[in-house]
């Protein structure tokens, strides 16, 4: 699905890119990480002297739980600019799925809080949760 072909951007052409891909081409075996069914990539492909170069703009929805009350939350996920340069080989074609993948699972939040980072159940919670406190390291001096 994420093909380019590279003999066809011989003397200066493009490959436009504007693709509306499934999901499940990320392959995540995560019960906890999931997306929603499209994923958008548009940008362009051409060669410079021995490379392919890719330049994309690329977004899609993650489905996260919250870090305080577990609810699903939809996190939107948005990479402007991405770039890869590829050395040209003998291969005619390539494969650019295993890069877009790594991209945006780069940019998946190890944690996130519902509410812009204020969950409503946070105040429910917080009785339960030690109280940090600061003491000076000198206060025996």
């Amino acid at each position: 699905m994420c093909q380019i072909f590279i003999d066809r951007l011989m003397n200066g052409e493009e490959q436009e890119i504007d693709w509306n891909l499934p999901s499940t081409l990320l392959d995540i075996k995560d019960d906890k990480v999931c997306f929603a069914p499209e994923i958008s990539v548009k940008g362009r492909a051409y060669l410079a002297e021995d490379y392919l170069i890719i330049q994309v703009n690329i977004s899609a929805i993650s489905i996260l739980p919250c870090i305080v009350c577990n609810n699903s939350v939809e996190k939107p996920i948005v990479i402007e600019g991405f770039y890869h340069a590829e050395p040209v080989t003998k291969e005619r074609i390539f494969d650019f799925t295993e890069k877009l993948r790594d991209a945006i699972l780069l940019e998946v939040p190890q944690f996130f809080e519902c509410n812009n980072g204020n969950c409503s159940e946070r105040k429910e919670i917080e009785k339960f949760l030690k109280k940090e406190q600061t003491r000076s390291p000198f206060a025996d001096l």
